[in-house]
């Protein structure tokens, strides 16, 4: 794209590279990174309890189904434990 000056360049044994392949080839290894770093990572889930000291993630785990439970047992005594304050 000429981004580079033409004057910026490397010479090597076999020849000499211009800065914009320079340029090109240090953009496909951040790009492979990037990629290879996204094909490795995985989502994870985290249960998050709000106090009045902030904000904490009880527990993490990339097991959807476990945190699902989790969150199910927790709003169930939280509805069991209002329901009873209410009942006389």
């Amino acid at each position: 794209m000429g981004v580079i000056p033409t004057t910026i360049g490397l010479d090597t044994s076999n020849g000499s590279v211009t800065g914009n392949m320079l340029a090109l080839w240090a953009g496909l290894a951040l790009f492979l990174v990037g990629a290879i770093a996204l094909a490795v990572s995985r989502e994870k889930y985290a249960v998050r309890i709000v106090t009045a000291e902030g904000e904490k993630d009880a527990v993490v785990s990339t097991k959807r189904e476990y945190v699902a439970q989790i969150v199910n047992a927790l709003n169930r005594a939280f509805t069991f434990g209002n329901a009873r304050t209410y009942v006389r």
